[in-house]
């Protein structure tokens, strides 16, 4: 491989983490597409919309800080033994391998916490737009990492609902 490749892959890495970074900050302008199937149904909690609000950024910004931790050593891993394998194998692997498990354990995350009374379909179609954006990643993984903003409808419903970290 020449540098010149060697130094491709690694910004189109490099431009991954930033771009995940970005969207975990709800900054975007992007289609994150859509799934059959993905729909994600929520419980009513006994939580004010206020403590849901509390209690789902602060499960974002935990789960912001593991992805950066994440990505991370998945570039580190990629600079230091830099594969073979085509850039579309490389975004390949960082989204089914670092950002679906991490974005699909903080949908479930928020799905326990439980919706306010009378907020259960607009909690539900805010965590059925992050899967439905995951599914769209997985099917051109390449396309999601150069994404601007790949939950860009999950950006939308975050800020509609009053999230001040879950993508706002």
């Amino acid at each position: 491989m020449t540098q010149r490749n060697l130094i491709k892959k690694v910004s189109l890495l490099a431009l991954a983490l930033l771009v995940i970074v970005v969207s975990l900050s709800g900054c975007g302008d992007d289609d994150g597409g859509t799934a059959e199937g993905s729909e994600v149904t929520v419980e009513t909690s006994s939580l004010t919309k206020a403590q849901f609000i509390d209690r789902a950024d602060s499960i974002c910004q935990q789960s912001e800080e593991k992805l950066e931790k994440v990505i991370g050593n998945f570039l580190k891993s990629f600079t230091a033994n830099p594969a073979q394998a085509s850039v579309d194998a490389q975004a390949a692997t960082l989204v089914n391998t670092v950002m679906v498990p991490s974005y699909e354990k903080l949908i479930e995350e928020l799905r326990a916490l439980g919706a306010p009374s009378g907020d259960e379909q607009e909690v539900s179609a805010f965590l059925t737009s992050l899967r439905e954006s995951l599914e769209a990643g997985e099917e051109q993984p390449l396309k999601f990492v150069q994404s601007r903003e790949p939950f860009v409808e999950g950006v939308k419903l975050s800020k509609a609902y009053g999230f001040n970290v879950c993508l706002a």
